[in-house]
């Protein structure tokens, strides 16, 4: 008589138990691949055309223009000061912009003398300073010790000026030097007191720098402006 137990099958044996899963199969991911490809057709569509936009805009847009980093002044600076780090900015320029003898690195500009008075934002260049402005065209920079301080105190770089040479013992006035380019105003020495006179600084051939020197050791020194 037959048992209306139903046949248990042993596990392992038979077909696929419940937890069970399929193993996977290059056939099987090539299968899955191309199904989520059709689900998703439209946003890679999508994705594809904005790319696309992209890399056209890209083509399109003009290059970036070079440019050069130049030394530039940070504020007014006076004719005659000792530059400082804190003086000085760095602003970057068109190539063709750049003035000849432009510094582009600040180090170098750091401790030298002005020969002139910079406005803010100017590129400073190798003739703003005395050093390199006495190289230029066969000048020189020299000291001009003026007797009154109050009309060294009205001299200003760029001014055009004929020296005078007063005589203390003669009484006499001469020309000593005419034409003579003003490159700072008055320079004020620590502990200068008002009447002593004032020192100021001109551009002006050698020989005209011995003139001028050898009348001061000898005379009073004024200036009329041209």
């Amino acid at each position: 008589m037959r048992s209306r137990h139903p046949r248990v099958t042993p596990p392992g044996r038979g077909g696929p138990t419940r937890g069970s899963s399929r193993r996977a199969t290059p056939r099987s991911w090539a299968v899955d691949f191309r199904r989520a490809l059709r689900r998703h057709r439209r946003i890679l569509a999508v994705l594809a055309t904005l790319a696309a936009v992209l890399a056209g805009l890209t083509a399109l847009a003009p290059p970036r223009p070079d440019t050069v980093a130049v030394v530039t002044a940070a504020r007014t600076l006076s004719g005659g000061a000792t530059v400082r780090a804190e003086d000085l900015d760095r602003t970057q320029l068109p190539p063709g912009a750049v003035p000849d003898g432009a510094w582009t690195a600040p180090d170098d500009v750091i401790g030298q003398t002005l020969a002139g008075p910079v406005p803010a934002g100017q590129v400073l260049t190798a003739t703003a300073l005395l050093r390199h402005r006495a190289t230029r065209g066969g000048t020189v920079v020299a000291p001009l010790p003026l007797a009154d301080d109050r009309v060294s105190g009205l001299l200003q770089a760029g001014d055009q000026v004929d020296v005078l040479a007063a005589d203390t013992q003669s009484g006499k006035t001469r020309v000593v030097a005419s034409a003579v380019r003003v490159v700072t105003g008055a320079i004020a020495a620590t502990g200068d007191v008002s009447g002593t006179g004032g020192l100021v600084l001109v551009e002006v051939p050698p020989a005209t720098a011995t003139a001028l020197a050898a009348a001061a050791s000898t005379s009073v020194l004024s200036v009329v402006w041209r």
